[in-house]
């Protein structure tokens, strides 16, 4: 295996360590401010029966984002850890230490990563935007 091969795999390892890090700090940054918002708003729209129910789907809006946050790293440390994973194998088979086999990434994995990022930040969006609705309406 060459050192341009054995950088590839490294690279390749450092996005899934990475993503498995920010995915642990994003949710839990979301989680905390979902049960904060919860509690706040609680009381508020604990007296109509249509408020309470906005803040069960704005909770559910914010939730929903967390799952496919977490859903969306855990799909990228597989992705990553997968492709470096095969990429050495390619390469300890080859006999020759300066050749090179490079495992490229298929495209549906790129389609299905902007899939989960796309949801989870429109989720998010959706959650401000109802409870800012909601707060106006009340």
């Amino acid at each position: 295996m060459t050192e341009r091969a054995r950088k590839e795999i490294e690279e390749r390892e450092a996005r899934m360590y990475d993503a498995s890090k920010i995915a642990s700090t994003i949710n839990r940054q979301l989680a905390l401010s979902g049960v904060a918002l919860s509690w706040m708003f609680k009381d508020k729209f604990n007296d109509l029966t249509q408020n309470h129910l906005n803040l069960q789907v704005i909770l559910l809006l914010f939730i929903s984002s967390l799952v496919v946050d977490l859903l969306y790293y855990i799909f990228m440390i597989y992705k990553w850890g997968y492709y470096a994973n095969q990429m050495r194998l390619e390469n300890e088979k080859v006999d020759n230490p300066d050749c090179d086999v490079y495992v490229d990434v298929p495209d549906v994995f790129f389609a299905v990563s902007n899939i989960f990022w796309y949801t989870k930040v429109s989720l998010m969006v959706l959650g401000y935007i109802s409870l800012l609705f909601s707060l106006y309406n009340s």
